[in-house]
């Protein structure tokens, strides 16, 4: 690792994302702070290299929560043991449901679509790809699948 690159460390938008941050008087250290990104970097998650865009999606089924008939597609790509934190790609054909996240946090990126999701309190976003969306726990309301969506997402599973 170059110390160029070492200087990224002591930016607190780093620290506060990986927990690692250094202090400039221990930049002489390189040694040390490329041994504890190479531990991180051992115990992270394994790396998938794949386009969400042109990943294979299983075969669809029926959404049970559609009004008007949809279909969506789940691809699961990786989770913690114990599923506290899950995340994968999701598809879903045209067409209106409604959604509650009872227990879990979700946070997606949509890849290609376009929806209008409104929430319960009267919240009305507009999702194209490239939107990002958090709903937290305890939200519900009602998602409007314009063109078919493809979304990435991440679920954190609430204690009980």
């Amino acid at each position: 690792m170059e110390a160029r690159n070492a200087r990224r460390f002591m930016k607190p938008r780093y620290a506060k994302r990986t927990g690692i941050c250094v202090e400039k008087s221990n930049l002489a250290n390189l040694e040390e702070i490329v041994s504890i990104v190479e531990v991180r970097m051992t115990n992270a998650i394994p790396t998938i290299a794949q386009d969400a865009l042109l990943a294979v999606m299983p075969d669809a089924v029926a959404k049970a929560t559609s009004i008007d008939g949809q279909f969506e597609s789940t691809l699961e790509l990786w989770a913690t043991e114990g599923r506290s934190l899950e995340t994968g790609l999701w598809e879903c054909t045209p067409g209106t449901f409604h959604a509650r996240r009872d227990g879990y946090d979700e946070v997606a990126h949509v890849v290609s679509g376009a929806a209008t999701v409104t929430g319960d309190d009267g919240v009305v976003v507009e999702l194209v790809a490239g939107s990002i969306i958090v709903t937290p726990a305890g939200w519900t309301g009602t998602w409007v699948i314009h063109e078919t969506m493809r979304k990435l997402y991440v679920l954190r599973t609430l204690a009980e």
